[in-house]
């Protein structure tokens, strides 16, 4: 038990210049990151990185000339500090991961021009991680068992509650980049193609091909969830919220593109059954299995190692 004290003035103002700088500090990595970020344009397609019935080849991510597809995007996140899996990510989370790519490759590009990839103290501390996260992936892998089909139904049985299929929409999707610079020509691209598409002068894939020709993915995407819909953007999620099947959207901005989402049909949220959830079941009890393994091993390093975590007293 300490008594409450006032600290003197030279204590507080030390105090409140570290909190400043603190902030400073972040604000500072915030702007770097923003600036980064939309130094030149980035094609993210979380959607289709998810999707499990696309193609290992089929490519997710594009920035600075290069290009990421499904599997190689997979591989990144596996080397990762924290080794990730597709299967275990929602598309809020990949879509920061595939961010956080790009600024790793583009801060990397940076260290390199001001001289930082010379300290090798650096390269030998990130060494360390990257051996130490392939080695417990391959301890796991030896040890663990695939969940079997009646584990599967037994863990969906007794968890229904956990499995229901979320609101969906069925959509059409039209992404125009907006380039620094040209905001206003790129505005009037964007509500020539919402007029041709609204009067029926042209079918929503032909203002694709006509006024976002850089579009990669198709018009038509299909059945997606409502969070999928989310990593567009909340304007994007609120103008897809408001409309009824059939329906064009308004011009929508978010961030660094234009959007027009047409809905044809949507889906309220209900209980999966067991074929619709068993992959889902699979990767959950998939995934369980493997964290429990995860910690197992972790505790067996350390008492090999005879670690000890000393605790922390409330004033440290």
């Amino acid at each position: 038990i300490w008594d409450a004290e006032s600290y003197p003035p030279e204590v507080v103002r030390e105090k409140v210049e570290k909190v400043l700088e603190q902030d400073l500090q972040k604000r500072r990595w915030e702007e770097m990151k923003s600036e980064l970020l939309a130094s030149q344009p980035i094609v993210m397609e979380p959607e289709t990185a998810l999707e499990d019935s696309s193609p290992d080849e089929a490519i997710v991510l594009r920035f600075d000339g290069e290009e990421l597809s499904r599997r190689e995007l997979e591989l990144r996140l596996q080397a990762g500090a924290v080794p990730r899996r597709l299967d275990q990510l929602s598309a809020p989370v990949l879509t920061q991961l595939m961010q956080a790519s790009v600024l790793q490759s583009r801060g990397a590009r940076r260290a390199r021009d001001l001289g930082l990839h010379l300290d090798e103290d650096l390269h030998e501390w990130r060494r360390r991680q990257i051996l130490a996260s392939a080695e417990m992936v391959k301890r796991v892998n030896e040890r663990v068992e695939v969940p079997t089909r009646e584990d599967v139904i037994e863990y969906f049985e007794s968890h229904r509650d956990d499995f229901r299929r979320p609101p969906g929409y069925d959509l059409s999707l039209l992404r125009i980049p907006l380039v620094a610079g040209n905001e206003r020509e790129t505005y009037a691209r964007g509500l020539e193609a919402e007029d041709q598409i609204r009067t029926a002068r042209m079918s929503f894939e032909e203002a694709v091909s006509v006024f976002a020709p850089s579009q990669t993915s198709k018009p038509r995407i299909g059945w997606v969830e409502r969070s999928r819909v989310a990593t567009l953007g909340r304007g994007v999620l609120a103008e897809v919220d408001r409309l009824q099947p059939g329906e064009l959207s308004r011009l929508v901005q978010e961030e660094s593109f234009l959007y027009l989402i047409q809905l044809h049909d949507r889906q309220a949220e209900r209980p999966m059954s067991m074929p619709e959830a068993e992959s889902a079941v699979t990767r959950k009890l998939g995934n369980l299995r493997v964290g429990e393994l995860q910690d197992e091993i972790s505790r067996q390093l350390r008492d090999e190692l005879e670690v000890r975590l000393a605790s922390q007293s409330p004033l440290s």
